[in-house]
């Protein structure tokens, strides 16, 4: 888990703090079962106390995650980066301070004790980073649909186009008109 402890800011209005952060998160823990992480993911950023318990944390993650291939079901390794800027409020503090501006796409987000965890809000950043089909390279060339064999592999003994046979009547009105 990626948590920042904030007990040497905490009473100090204005201090920064830098961060160097690895873990192998526990992706279930957070509601991303389908997450798999080949390596470590990092996160390096600073963290502001910017006074009246509000944080605002910047920096970039980085990591490596492990796909399956929607064309050949080979599993692949993907990077995956990104910058991340939160800004935590602690539950007892007061609202956002006045010397910040909070802008309409910029959200608070509460926590309470010395610790800020930020592994949900970078998974999250890096699910919905992810492509809605997963290739383990753009020329993929996926699985026969006849005998399931990986054409990346080689070509298959299969018959080049199978018709589905609902269709077979209308192929062959088709033909006889090319005759005439």
């Amino acid at each position: 888990m990626i948590h920042i402890n904030i007990s040497k800011l905490r009473n100090i209005p204005g201090a920064h703090l830098d961060v160097d952060l690895h873990c192998q998160p526990q992706c279930s823990q957070y509601g991303y079962n389908d997450l798999r992480f080949a390596e470590d993911l990092s996160f390096q950023g600073q963290i502001e106390n910017c006074g009246n318990g509000t944080y605002q944390i910047n920096g970039a993650y980085q990591g490596r995650l492990i796909l399956t291939c929607s064309r050949c079901a080979q599993e692949f390794s993907l990077p995956v980066d990104g910058t991340l800027r939160r800004t935590y409020v602690a539950q007892q503090g007061k609202p956002f301070p006045e010397n910040m501006e909070e802008t309409e796409e910029e959200e608070t987000i509460d926590f309470s004790g010395n610790d800020i965890d930020l592994t949900q809000e970078i998974l999250t950043e890096i699910y919905l980073s992810l492509p809605m089909q997963p290739l383990c390279r753009p020329d993929c060339r996926g699985l026969c649909p006849v005998c399931g064999q990986d054409l990346n592999n080689g070509s298959c003994a299969c018959i080049g186009e199978q018709i589905d046979p609902r269709w077979q009547k209308l192929k062959d009105f088709v033909e006889s008109k090319k005759g005439v």
